[in-house]
């Protein structure tokens, strides 16, 4: 089959697409991934067929200041997307024509929660969706950015019609365009899993799937892109020599909303405080006191078993990691679903209680790093590393792909 692959977002968004295609590729499928000109050089570099989407944000939502003050705020998906200005209709007519010209030779096209609306240009390709997050209305658990009082079935309800207002004027304009009409003001997203398979790339002992989802709901296990090839860091060793197991940071592609020097004062101060030897990777790389390394772009399958505790912003794919780590981890969300896995991560015992930005000290993350620094944590850690071992998240996701022949 041809099949396309379509995401729009940061690297996190991106490199699962990229681990599912290498799976589709070696069961003989034409793969093409479809993405932001930022991301060209990852997935051209990882071997793929390359389309470029037209995006006037690109993989650099956070490095807009309007953005990064709302989350700083602790704003929702919704007073992000205000702080951001308005798309043109000509914006939003070329972002869809780019998505609707990588479909155009396509069987199949996968898309991300960024690209959903590709699937309602007016393709021919049969479409299959995937979601980061569970967004399938369920009475187990609330959707991602729940309000407190909302009961939880109600509480899909209230997010897909706030991600449909997002997505539907520039849909409707490209529609428009092309002499369609408008989908409608109902939320089809409503119908993933339904009317259209969803692919979860998260493991069952992360998200057992609930008893009331429809049948094409697939929870596949995570999709793990490892890299080919990874070069040990000497001064990395070195340092872990010195210090012993270290505390790790990353914030992924949300470093830019910090102040740099604000939040190396944080981090420092918190490790030295537990006793531990800090690595960033990623964030900032001047003035490092002696017990901080910097790690740059690092492979987290090699790292984040080294580490004693990992403090992150609980995006799905840094979590995933971690969790496959089987090491303790505090949990800091910043932005959209991070609240729903920070959460996850507490109720399965390998995290504390999540850190607020907004509260964020040297203070408040000291304690929490020394809630967690214990055998009792480590031990939770490393049971559910061990669950989520066997899964093979590219396979069943591929076998579900397959079934739209």
């Amino acid at each position: 089959m041809r099949i396309t692959l379509m995401s729009l977002g940061s690297r996190g968004d991106v490199q699962p697409f990229v681990a599912l295609g290498e799976g589709l590729a070696k069961r003989g499928h034409d793969v093409l991934i479809a993405s932001a000109e930022s991301a060209r050089s990852f997935i051209a570099g990882a071997g793929f067929a390359f389309a470029p989407l037209s995006d006037s944000i690109g993989g650099e939502l956070f490095e807009n200041s309007a953005v990064a003050e709302a989350i700083r705020l602790g704003g929702s998906v919704v007073d992000v997307a205000r702080a951001l200005p308005p798309e043109t209709e000509d914006a939003a007519v070329r972002k869809h024509a780019s998505m609707a010209a990588a479909c155009d030779d396509a069987d199949v096209v996968v898309t991300s929660p960024t690209t959903y609306t590709a699937a309602l240009t007016g393709t021919k390709a049969r479409w299959v969706a995937a979601a980061w997050t569970p967004n399938t209305p369920t009475r187990a658990f609330p959707a991602w950015g729940a309000s407190e009082g909302v009961d939880n079935l109600t509480s899909y309800d209230v997010a897909h019609q706030a991600e449909w207002t997002i997505f539907r004027g520039a849909l409707d304009r490209y529609r428009a365009s092309r002499g369609l009409p408008p989908v409608g003001e109902r939320s089809p997203l409503a119908r993933l899993g339904h009317d259209v398979p969803v692919l979860y790339p998260v493991s069952p002992a992360v998200i057992p799937p609930p008893d009331d989802w429809p049948s094409r709901c697939h929870v596949t296990g995570y999709w793990f892109w490892d890299r080919p090839s990874w070069t040990p860091d000497p001064e990395l060793d070195a340092f872990v020599d010195r210090h012993g197991a270290p505390v790790v940071a990353t914030f992924g592609s949300l470093w830019p909303v910090h102040d740099q020097r604000r939040v190396l004062e944080v981090l420092a101060g918190a490790a030295a405080r537990v006793g531990r030897g800090l690595v960033l990777v990623g964030g900032p790389s001047h003035d490092l006191p002696d017990h901080v390394h910097q790690a740059g772009e690092s492979d987290y399958r090699a790292l984040f078993p080294r580490a004693a505790a990992i403090v992150h912003h609980a995006g799905c794919g840094t979590t995933a990691a971690t969790l496959r780590a089987g090491v303790p981890q505090v949990t800091v969300p910043m932005f959209a679903d991070n609240g729903f896995w920070a959460r996850r991560a507490a109720e399965l015992g390998v995290a504390g209680a999540p850190l607020p930005l907004t509260a964020l000290s040297t203070d408040s993350l000291a304690g929490a790093l020394d809630s967690v620094l214990h055998d009792d944590v480590s031990r939770r850690a490393e049971t559910v590393a061990a669950a989520m071992a066997d899964d093979d998240g590219v396979a069943a996701a591929c076998d579900v792909i397959e079934e739209e022949r």
